[in-house]
């Protein structure tokens, strides 16, 4: 499609219900202020409820964009919608503040072909009622195709550059961050960091629990999160207990998670499975109750025979 720019679309697909052509008319004439001598065709698309308008002045359509586009609401059973006007390629008219003459058109063209498809760079001028009417004032305009929203301000070859559109979502120059108007940068951080504090990361998961930053911990903390960002329930209860570090700890509560009646010692005895974090004075207690068994077997005495062998004597003797 050739892009001409003295055509522009009024979108009324945010209604409901669309308008009637007398109602488009209507718009066109009264809200937008465009007069019948100026205009040379609106033409009503049934299928996308948009209206094309091309009026006979060149350069007009865009300032009309500029001034009107989402800026009229349409009141339809008790509800405001409002009306976006574009340019009939979608193009938007960027300005560009700031940038000195060391920075030519064709460079902001390059540097601006990162948020869409720059159409054209032209220098903006002073206009009447001015006395220096048709001077150029160091601006810049850039028509563009906005596929990436831009911030308010762009680094072009060292130098910041003020950037302005309709419908844009302001940033700040420091941070780059929406615009935060009555905070410093700092304050405004502190603000989106706290409001973040609830999403399930392992940083926060440690803030909260007070949990101390071990491997096994991380690991178990790192299993959690994954169940809690994916909705499931926490199963394992003792995933945020504090770490036991010392053997006197490790006893009192291993003792505390078995059942009341049985011991962390006895159930290996009974089981012959040895824990390899079983203490050491469990381990010397085991050592000492062997010897003594030893000892008990070395005070038996001796059988000079054994039943084998009294079996084996008498066949001999038969």
């Amino acid at each position: 499609m050739v892009t001409k720019d003295n055509t522009f679309k009024v979108d009324f697909n945010p209604m409901p219900q669309r308008p009637s052509p007398g109602y488009v008319i209507q718009f066109i004439l009264e809200k937008i202020g465009v007069k019948k001598e100026s205009l040379l065709k609106v033409q009503l698309m049934t299928t996308t409820a948009i209206a094309v308008v091309q009026i006979k002045e060149s350069g007009e359509a865009i300032k009309i964009v500029d001034n009107h586009d989402g800026k009229h609401a349409v009141d339809y059973n008790g509800e405001k919608y409002f009306i976006p006007i574009k340019m009939e390629d979608n193009s938007t008219r960027v300005i560009i503040k700031n940038c000195t003459d060391q920075i030519t058109n064709e460079e902001i063209k390059k540097a601006m072909m990162k948020f869409g498809e720059v159409k054209k760079v032209i220098d903006f001028v002073w206009e009447a009622p001015s006395p220096i009417a048709g001077i150029r004032d160091g601006n810049r305009e850039v028509t563009i195709v906005i596929d990436t929203p831009i911030p308010s301000f762009v680094s072009i070859k060292g130098e910041k550059a003020h950037v302005q559109y309709n419908g844009q979502q302001r940033t700040c120059k420091y941070c780059e961050l929406n615009m935060h108007l009555g905070m410093t940068c700092l304050q405004y951080k502190k603000t989106v960091t706290n409001n973040n504090e609830d999403e399930g990361t392992y940083a926060n998961m440690v803030r909260k629990e007070g949990v101390k930053s071990s491997v096994q911990n991380r690991l178990q903390l790192e299993r959690a999160v994954e169940g809690l960002n994916s909705g499931e329930k926490k199963q394992d209860n003792t995933l945020f207990k504090k770490p036991v570090n010392t053997i006197k700890e490790r006893r009192v509560y291993e003792s505390v998670e078995e059942a009341p009646s049985t011991s962390k010692a006895n159930a290996q005895k009974r089981t012959g499975i040895v824990d390899s974090h079983t203490t050491t004075e469990t381990e010397d207690e085991s050592c000492m109750e062997t010897e003594t068994e030893l000892k008990k077997l070395k005070g038996r005495p001796k059988k000079t025979k054994t039943l084998t062998q009294e079996t084996k004597q008498d066949n001999n003797t038969n």
